[in-house]
């Protein structure tokens, strides 16, 4: 299998020989959370945000009305709710770098899996 770079790995041989055994199927869905409305996380991060409902919304954005505001006032806002996060995706934090500057600054730093962040 071109996509599954471990296809022929024993592991993987034994896995999949166990499934058909079994008569099971897995269907990895990742990223289709996202679109479903009050589930996914643009939804979810707008709820916490405080930004109410999304006027539209298409796969995996929302476009929200706010007051109009200037740019600092609102990300001045957004720091406040998010300020008590400490936490991050592993498809951001992708270096070493980022846990030494956690480190320096002392502001603990706790990294999630991306897919398990969702």
């Amino acid at each position: 299998d071109m996509d599954d770079p471990d296809a022929g790995s024993s592991e993987t041989v034994r896995k999949r020989a166990w499934l058909d055994e079994h008569y099971i199927t897995i269907v990895r869905c990742h990223d289709v959370w996202d679109a479903i409305p009050d589930i996914g996380m643009p939804y979810a991060w707008g709820e916490y945000l405080g930004l109410g409902a999304p006027r539209e919304s298409e796969h995996y954005y929302n476009v929200y009305d706010i007051e109009p505001q200037p740019a600092s006032t609102f990300a001045a806002r957004i720091a406040s709710r998010t300020s008590e996060l400490e936490i991050s995706v592993d498809d951001v934090v992708r270096a070493w770098i980022d846990g030494e500057k956690s480190a320096d600054s002392g502001y603990p730093l706790i990294i999630v899996n991306h897919c398990v962040s969702e």
